[in-house]
């Protein structure tokens, strides 16, 4: 036999119900532009040599404290975009596992360890067919 670590979690989705693959797909989509925007905007502040023509002239920050101020709110929304995608990419990869083959969501069984399941608020599951709460 082997030995490792079993990670079971909940991931919840804020204000975002899913009922198709294709949902998930396109908002894993736009996370990836989003993604490319934000890394393509850093590279640009990191080669940037002259901050002060790259600023607002009304904020009142020195240029450098503008550019460091601006990297890490660009970081911090870099950071955020990765744990959505990470999280989108997760439930596409389990959507299969946690849908019957009618495409309603399995929803939470008594013994869930081990076991993917999608449950959640105007989710369509195979208790709840029209995903009324």
């Amino acid at each position: 036999m082997g030995w490792g670590t079993t990670l079971t979690t909940d991931i919840y989705y804020s204000r975002k119900t899913y009922n198709s693959k294709y949902e998930v797909e396109s908002d894993l989509q736009e996370c990836e532009e989003i993604l490319n925007t934000i890394k393509g905007d850093i590279k640009a502040l990191v080669v940037c040599t002259e901050p002060a023509k790259m600023m607002p002239q009304d904020e009142g920050w020195e240029p450098l404290e503008w550019l460091v101020r601006t990297i890490e709110i660009k970081l911090k929304d870099l950071e955020e975009q990765i744990a959505e995608r990470d999280n989108l990419a997760f439930l596409l990869d389990k959507w299969d596992e946690c849908h019957n083959k009618e495409g309603y969501a399995i929803p939470c069984p008594d013994e869930h360890y081990g076991k993917s399941y999608l449950d959640g608020d105007f989710v369509r599951t195979t208790e709840n067919k029209d995903g009324s709460i």
